[in-house]
């Protein structure tokens, strides 16, 4: 079905090429920039939506909010208006053009990410929500469809830090909030059911925390290829999401380490205020996350069998019965998450049953079991009936029947025929006493060296965090402790302090193992690259790649090409906290300046009033009747046209109307006349008059005495 919009010209700029998408709210648009010869995305929002009063006013301000953000993960926004469409008036944003996929694209495509490809893609929506939430912008949509990527993620076991070009832009930043805020229903929340925090399901409230809660989701699905809560319908997903704890991860991946379940679940946390406080936060836990994390792992994930592609249209808005809330969720909500549940579901229960025994064999054969000779204590020494399972209840007795063949050789043929005729001689049953005391004392003993000099002895370890290296060591040999020192960069500890342990505090460990302390190295800094001579585009990589972020200023340059830089706020070389603004000027070219008038003006008045413009000044001089001596006749370029510093401009300065005397020529012949005349400058013109029999000049025009200008004519008459 052809579209009416594709080839249509917005606002006599953008011209529409190509569909790219549909959604709840909008549909997206490739265009050309006929303005500035560019691609770009536009996106109109749909026609229903601005049919509100206020509607459109207030997308424009959220329009205006999101243009404010800057960062290279976040889909820059270039204008904003209002259209009359064919299809009627529509509010629209331009927007980058973003080539490469979005993240729900790639995940059908791989079905799921590698450990450190997943770390990477969190890390950098994180510095985009992290931007957007110092604007005071929350998102209230993060999701794979709202991420897009510059191109497609590399395939595993590769990861996106090989990838340096490829890297996500979040896009979509204030349209939930100028959506929500038009609403015709009270209390109604727009978003996919799926990523939402449980507070904004229960009252509405979208803070920036809502934003973390979505990015756990995130992470989670990167990893499994599933969503954490996924119902048949939408109010079971959102009861899900309430109710139910986050699973965990390693469940699927034992390879995977524990820093990571424990992250996404306290993004993930069902009280807004377990969640870290700002997306700022967040990200300095990510990083010190990804530090701890051995590099082998990164490249590690779980298999996950590819999806069929998404629906391009696979989204509408519906009302979840019982909760009071209008909220976005997939047509189909299991066509995300069913295959990738169903695959992993079964294989991983029978993992846990297969292990199960082994580890439980291991536990009972580790423990010191003590069984008294048979008949010492009771006539019954039989296993008694426990709710243990079939399996536990088998080994165990495994473990009796071994004990009981133990203990025998202490019984002999006088006990056994004693026992036989029912009478026990009583120096027999005196053995047997003795024994058995000699048994419980040596248990007792064994039992005590286990657990105080043995194998079990067991000491917390200490909270050493916040404290200096030297107090940690400290701390650790007072419980009989040695430490392993492990530096690492901190954004919000001081350098010199104590990050963590490994084993966390109050871990119960062995004396004999060592404990890792990390320690802050600081704000982690990095190398400001030489941007001299890039190009804008150039610099912004360049420092995006070394973790910088940037603020451009463009300013005329008589020497720098315009789009090049001219100079950078920090040294090139020199070392700065990871993050830091780095300012770049960028050349605008030579100035434009306007050539000013000066036709009339005295010759040096003139050049002074060109050389100050910044021109340079030529003078040629022409003899003028109408000019004054000295007064510029005309100037080559003319007043008002455009030229730049040190253009020469040409001024004509006259030099005066070149008067000289009339000589007398009267009563000469007319050849001795014109002679004369000629020679003081003049030219001649001659009237004779009756033949001009005598050939005498009689009369002449000017008269002797007279000025008249070099060059002019003289009229002579003759007889």
């Amino acid at each position: 079905m052809s579209d009416s919009l594709i080839g249509s010209v917005v606002d006599g700029r953008y011209a529409i090429t190509a569909l790219i998408g549909r959604g709840g709210m909008a549909t997206v648009y490739r265009a050309r920039d006929k303005r500035l010869e560019r691609d770009v995305a536009v996106k109109f929002m749909h026609t229903h939506l601005g049919a509100h009063p206020d509607f459109t006013e207030r997308f424009n301000r959220e329009a205006r909010a999101a243009a404010r953000l800057s960062s290279p993960y976040v889909v820059a926004v270039h204008d904003r208006g209002v259209w009359a469409s064919p299809e009627g008036t529509r509010a629209y944003l331009v927007m980058e053009y973003v080539p490469g996929p979005d993240l729900r694209a790639e995940l059908s495509r791989l079905g799921s990410f590698t450990l450190g490809t997943s770390l990477a893609l969190g890390e950098q929506v994180l510095r985009a929500l992290t931007s957007a939430h110092a604007a005071g912008i929350v998102h209230r949509d993060v999701k794979p469809e709202n991420i897009m990527l510059t191109a497609p993620v590399p395939s595993p076991p590769e990861t996106l830090e090989s990838h340096p070009d490829v890297y996500a832009k979040v896009t979509d930043f204030g349209l939930a909030r100028a959506v929500t805020s038009n609403a015709t229903a009270t209390g109604q929340v727009m978003g996919t059911v799926a990523y939402l925090a449980p507070e904004v399901i229960t009252d509405g409230d979208a803070g920036e925390r809502a934003d973390l809660y979505a990015l756990g989701v995130l992470l989670y699905e990167f990893l499994t290829g599933s969503l954490p809560f996924a119902g048949k319908t939408p109010i079971a997903t959102a009861y899900k999401q309430i109710n139910d704890d986050m699973p965990r991860i390693a469940d699927q991946a034992d390879w995977l380490p524990p820093e990571v379940d424990a992250f996404v679940e306290k993004l993930t946390a069902k009280k807004p205020e377990d969640r870290p406080a700002n997306a700022k936060e967040a990200l300095d836990g990510l990083i010190a996350l990804c530090r701890k994390i051995d590099v082998e792992a990164l490249s590690q994930r779980i298999p996950v069998a590819p999806k069929r592609a998404a629906h391009a249209e696979r989204t509408r808005v519906d009302v979840v019965p019982g909760l009071g809330q209008a909220t976005q969720v997939d047509l189909d909500p299991t066509a995300v998450i069913g295959a990738a549940v169903g695959e992993k579901s079964q294989p991983a229960q029978a993992a846990a049953q297969s292990e199960l025994p082994a580890r439980q064999a291991t536990l009972v054969d580790a423990q010191p079991v003590l069984v008294p000779p048979q008949g010492a204590f009771s006539p019954d020494t039989s296993p008694q009936p426990s709710p243990q399972s079939p399996q536990q209840t088998k080994r165990r007795r495994g473990l009796f029947r071994r004990g009981r063949n133990a203990a025998e050789p202490l019984q002999d043929s006088n006990v056994t025929s004693a026992q036989n005729s029912g009478v026990a001689p009583a120096k027999s049953r005196k053995r047997i006493v003795v024994a058995t005391a000699l048994l419980l004392i040596v248990a007792i003993i064994a039992t005590a060296w286990y657990f105080m000099a043995g194998p079990g002895q067991r000491v917390d370890v200490p909270k050493v965090a916040g404290k200096s290296y030297k107090e940690a060591v400290v701390a650790l040999s007072s419980k009989g402790l040695s430490a392993a020192k492990k530096e690492s960069y901190s954004d919000s500890v001081p350098s010199g302090r104590v990050l963590s342990t490994d084993p966390t505090a109050g871990t119960s460990i062995h004396p004999s193992t060592k404990v890792t302390v990390t320690v802050s190295a600081g704000v982690e800094k990095v190398e400001v690259p030489d941007l001299s001579g890039k190009t804008e585009a150039q610099a912004k990589e360049a420092l995006r790649k070394a973790r910088l972020s940037y603020e451009v200023t463009t300013q005329y340059s008589e020497s720098v090409k315009k789009g090049r830089v001219i100079a950078q706020s920090s040294k090139a070389g020199a070392w700065v906290e990871h993050d830091s603004a780095v300012k770049i000027t960028v050349s605008g070219g030579r100035e434009p300046i306007d050539v000013p008038k000066v036709v009339g003006m005295w010759k040096n008045d003139a050049v002074s009033k060109l050389e100050n413009a910044g021109f340079t000044v030529s003078i040629e001089e022409e003899a003028s009747d109408s000019v004054a001596k000295d007064a510029v006749i005309s100037q080559d370029p003319e007043e008002g046209e455009s030229g730049h510093r040190h253009d020469n401009v040409t001024i004509k300065v006259s030099t005066g109307n070149n008067l000289v005397d009339v000589p007398n020529v009267l009563g000469k012949s007319t050849d001795d006349a014109e002679s004369e005349l000629k020679s003081a400058g003049f030219s001649v013109k001659k009237h004779r008059f009756f033949g001009a029999l005598y050939d005498t000049v009689n009369r002449q025009s000017p008269r002797s005495g007279k000025k008249a200008p070099r060059g002019s004519t003289v009229t002579i008459g003759a007889l």
